[in-house]
């Protein structure tokens, strides 16, 4: 019998978000589509048999519990196919103590991709342990010239930039960027959102390592979701305050 892999939807009004976590889901073994909004998740609901939606509950607006009532209006059978996304900050609580109640699955942010697809296999019965290649793509990519540029920059992670202070730049490539902070090491796999303002980088990246400086600081290596520009690196190669690196 041929492999039937689980069809999967990934609700998310940030384009990023869906990008980046389709891409890994794919990479996983699943069928991944992907929605911007509560109207044509619902649409496509109607229309296709997902075994599981993956759905923020409350960002930028977009609610995915309204998404939910919807859904199982139209398909009560959906009532056990939701992944909810909740926040850990205090105000989401009283959320997650509702969804346990009543016995519906949820993860809370940040998360990394293997929790992720934890929960999912969970949910689906898919077995999948890891997203392949992951850490590998990165890798391969940074093999690219790195310069090594020290700048402060900002780091944001789920909207606050309060949560880890004092970030600056290590080295910087077209595809990626390695990060000092003040802080524990950031969970591999979690999206940030990164801004190096003098030479104008500013965009979501992935975590694919981190590890601690001594009991203070912590460094992680970033993937970008998309290549920075061309310009960036030429403003870094003009200030004369660079050098390669390969470490």
């Amino acid at each position: 019998m041929d492999f039937k892999p689980k069809k999967i939807l990934f609700v998310d009004c940030r384009e990023a978000y869906r990008n980046i976590f389709s891409e890994l889901l794919c990479e996983a073994g699943y069928d991944v589509e992907a929605s911007s909004g509560a109207n044509d998740a619902l649409e496509k609901v109607k229309k296709t048999p997902y075994d599981l939606v993956i759905t923020d509950i409350g960002s930028l607006g977009f609610d995915g519990i309204d998404l939910y009532l919807d859904t199982i209006a139209e398909k009560p059978e959906m009532g056990d196919g939701f992944l909810f996304i909740t926040g850990g900050h205090a105000e989401d609580t009283k959320m997650r103590e509702v969804l346990t109640k009543l016995n519906k699955k949820f993860i809370i942010r940040p998360f990394g991709i293997n929790e992720l697809l934890r929960k999912i296999s969970a949910a689906t019965g898919q077995e999948r342990d890891s997203a392949p290649g992951f850490r590998e793509r990165f890798e391969n990519r940074r093999q690219e010239k790195r310069f090594k540029w020290e700048e402060d920059c900002l780091l944001t992670q789920n909207g606050e930039t309060n949560n880890i202070p004092l970030a600056s730049t290590v080295d910087i490539s077209r595809n990626g960027v390695k990060i000092r902070y003040l802080g524990a090491p950031i969970k591999p796999e979690s999206l940030l959102e990164v801004d190096v303002r003098h030479i104008k980088v500013k965009g979501p990246a992935a975590v694919a390592w981190s590890t601690p400086v001594d009991d203070m600081e912590a460094i992680s290596g970033l993937r970008f979701l998309e290549p920075i520009n061309v310009s960036s690196i030429l403003t870094v190669i003009q200030s004369g305050r660079w050098r390669t690196t390969t470490s």
